[in-house]
């Protein structure tokens, strides 16, 4: 065995010293080959991704003056700022101003009429106002800025200035549209410019002048050469059309100022970088904006990407040495080799002693197994270490723990199991029995106990069947979540009025029965009349509680029990049917009553429309059957409005298209309302088409002309002129007003008889009465 221990030992280290070489030396052969092959696409990517950040700090430096022309514009088009106001014109540019980044050297407006007008920056980045006009001569006057924002002491005169003669007016003047200028020399620093301009237009749509907001590129210069310092890398940017520089990180100047006040533009082809100018020409004949090209000692990898922005068209060109990438590659490697070497070493004389502890525990293991499967439960391996093999007695520990446990606990666990079938069963046994939104006994459990109980000892035996009134109005209106709450209502009212030992179910969808045991008629008679009442008191989504209930009782054996149900079945049938119109009716005043009490709005509205319909029924010389139909369906054209929340019934906001469509369905939720019931079948059609229009481009199916009920045209026109006038409401016009409006929409939203109608009543012939 010591022999046998000691060979595998050294055959485990010669296995570990040989596979760690091999690993070792192919690992590192492949790291340096995949280095060779990566670095390549390594390099290119800080390259792709250094000028992805100099183009994002670019975008948001061009933003900047867009976003201020965007904010200020309406302030100019609308006349907020009053520009003959001097005061408050001054103040307005001075704000902008001083309230943006400091990269903004000017913020201006040139009229059409060639006056100018704005705020600028001096060298000590101090605010100043501008003034040019006839009152200076059309020369620029600066002054400074006084603490209450006006014009202070003139500081300079700078000469004559026409905007409209400027790059940035005139593109923005053909455009027609926001634009950035092209590139010039700005007039007064010695510095290159852009500027952001916007036409103004005014309410009538003509051209009032072009907004401004001026930047100087030298702040491009500063945030290229944060990019690339650190890196040995330089950043250029140039124009894509010609070359010249707009900014670059080389400390080089863009532009030489001539003795004329003109200024040359300094060319990529001038620059002394000479990757650049590579990199530059490749893109010109070939297109490619990222490459590699070999400067002297060194490689340079390239890119460049096209900035184009509302009138911008630029090149954003950038390098970066290949150096500051492979210095110490070489020396980390030999680094490498020597202390991996130093490693595989000093691991094979760990491995080795390791071995010798390892296998140690491995006769206890052995040792245990016997004992445990020679009938000793109780035993268990010795854990000498938290190693693999202490794991493995740990794994032979926690079965053997499990198999005593399982041997000793059985009785117990299948007595547990037991007690747990047991209640699972009572659980679904309850599930069988009970409904599971009231909680009440369902269909199957009172049918059961029905003929289980027909026997003389519970003689008089009393059925009450009830059917409850408005659940279908309940779901249509207000989902089927109100329905449910309507239910666990009913429910709740035959709990608290029943007694303990009477059996409730729910039996259908909005039908229950209640089986009462021992009970004389009269006291059926009166449970009855206590669960009416209790529920009438009951108050669900604005409508009050109703149902309809009808019994029998059962005194001797001679009667079956399908004949008891029968018979309270007919009895609540005839109830409900003798009730039917005074609940139907009771149903339509509760909801337009919660509609009216959401909404004194709506209330007036009602109220008006329904007068207003009469009078002009009246007017044309409708029957009376049909001027009493108009009336109602004008005082409940807006029921289906219930559905609707507070805010959107009570105007409080703008609509939103999503709010539009749920508003325009208020037609529809009427007609089902008023469908439900005889009573109000014959107002549902003009209930459902008051908004349609003459024209056909109306809710809610788009009828047209003569296809829309004359009720309907009637209401539309009420409904209308109420809306112009109602002061509750809001619009609040005159009549003349209201009926001039109407008057346009003629033969486009309304009937134009009808339109001559109200003409007709609201101005009537001399002498007589509206």
């Amino acid at each position: 065995m010591e022999k046998k221990s000691i060979s595998i030992r050294m055959i485990l280290i010669l296995m570990f010293i040989m596979i760690m070489c091999a690993t070792v030396g192919s690992i590192s052969f492949i790291i340096y080959s995949n280095w060779l092959s990566s670095a390549n696409e390594t390099f290119t990517q800080m390259a792709k991704d250094m000028n992805a950040e100099i183009v994002r700090e670019l975008d948001d430096f061009v933003k900047v003056p867009l976003h201020i022309n965007a904010i200020n514009v309406n302030a100019l088009k609308y006349d907020i700022i009053d520009l003959s106001d001097a005061r408050e014109r001054d103040a307005f540019f001075v704000n902008v101003l001083k309230t943006h980044s400091p990269d903004v050297y000017s913020f201006s407006l040139g009229l059409e009429n060639g006056d100018y007008y704005g705020a600028r920056r001096n060298n000590q980045n101090i605010p100043e106002i501008m003034h040019n006009n006839t009152q200076t001569g059309n020369y620029s006057w600066y002054y400074s800025v006084n603490d209450d924002l006006t014009a202070g002491e003139l500081v300079l005169s700078a000469g004559k200035f026409d905007p409209r003669s400027r790059d940035w007016y005139k593109a923005a003047a053909e455009k027609k549209e926001p634009v950035f200028s092209n590139m010039y020399k700005h007039f007064v620093l010695d510095d290159l410019a852009i500027s952001a301009a916007y036409p103004v237009y005014g309410t009538d749509g003509v051209l009032k002048g072009v907004l401004g907001t001026h930047i100087t590129l030298t702040q491009i210069n500063n945030f290229l050469k944060a990019n690339v310092t650190d890196k040995k890398a330089h950043a250029v940017i140039i124009e894509k059309e010609t070359g010249n520089l707009i900014a670059n990180s080389l400390d080089q100047t863009n532009f030489i100022a001539l003795n004329d006040g003109g200024v040359k533009h300094v060319n990529i082809e001038e620059i002394e970088d000479s990757s650049i100018r590579e990199a530059y020409a490749r893109y010109k004949h070939t297109g490619v904006m990222q490459d590699h090209i070999d400067v002297k000692t060194d490689r340079v990898a390239t890119y460049i990407t096209e900035y184009q922005k509302d009138g911008l068209n630029w090149l954003v060109v950038t390098t970066i040495p290949e150096s500051i990438f492979t210095t110490g590659i070489f020396q980390s490697i030999q680094l490498t080799i020597g202390l991996t070497v130093l490693g595989l070493i000093l691991s094979g004389l760990a491995f080795y002693k390791l071995t010798a502890m390892a296998f140690k525990p491995v006769d206890d293991l052995i040792e245990s197994t016997a004992e445990f499967t020679n009938g000793d439960l109780s035993k268990r391996a010795i854990i000498a270490r938290n190693d693999e093999i202490g794991k493995i007695a740990t794994a032979f520990n926690t079965m053997a723990k499990t198999i005593d446990s399982l041997i000793n606990e059985l009785e117990m666990k299948v007595n547990k199991r037991t007690k747990e079938l047991k209640e699972s069963n009572a659980s679904l046994e309850f599930l069988n029995y009970h409904d599971a939104l009231t909680g009440l006994y369902n269909r199957i459990y009172f049918e059961k106990s029905l003929k289980d109980l027909d026997n003389q000892q519970n003689f008089p035996i009393g059925l009450i069947f009830g059917d409850v009134n408005g659940l279908k109005l309940t779901n249509d209106i207000f989902g089927h979540a109100a329905g449910d709450i309507l239910l666990k209502r009913v429910s709740n009212t035959m709990k608290q009025t029943f007694r303990e030992k009477d059996i409730i179910a729910r039996i259908g969808g909005d039908e229950f029965a209640i089986l009462l045991l021992n009970t004389e008629p009269e006291e059926v008679y009166q449970l009855m009349r206590a669960v009416r009442k209790s529920f009438s008191k009951e108050n669900i989504v604005g409508l009050k509680g109703s149902i309809s209930l009808g019994c029998d009782v059962k005194s001797s054996p001679g009667k079956s029990t399908d004949e008891m149900l029968k018979n309270a079945e007919d009895a609540m049938y005839h109830n409900k049917t003798m009730s039917r119109k005074g609940v139907n009716a009771k149903l339509i005043e509760n909801v337009i009553a919660t509609l009216h009490h959401r909404s004194p709005i709506e209330k007036s509205h009602s109220e008006n429309v329904s007068q207003l319909c009469e009078q002009i029924g009246q007017f044309i010389h409708l029957s009376p059957s049909e001027l009493k139909r108009l009336k109602e369906a004008g005082y409940l054209h807006d029921i289906g409005k219930v559905i609707l929340d507070d805010q959107m019934l009570n105007r409080t906001r703008k609509f939103g298209e999503d709010e539009k469509k749920t508003f325009q369905e208020h037609s529809v939720v009427g007609y089902r309302v008023l469908n439900m019931f005889d009573e109000t079948l014959n107002l549902a059609e003009s209930v459902l088409a008051h908004h349609e229009h003459w024209d056909g481009s109306g809710y809610p199916k788009g009828l047209k002309n003569e296809e829309i009920p004359l009720l309907a045209r009637i209401i539309a026109i009420a409904e209308t002129y109420d809306t112009l006038t109602n002061p509750m409401i809001g619009i609040k016009k005159s009549q003349e007003e209201a009926i001039a409006e109407i008057i346009t929409l003629s033969g486009k939203n309304f009937d134009p008889e009808i339109v001559n109608a109200l003409v007709g009543l609201m101005n009537p012939p001399s002498g007589k009465q509206k």
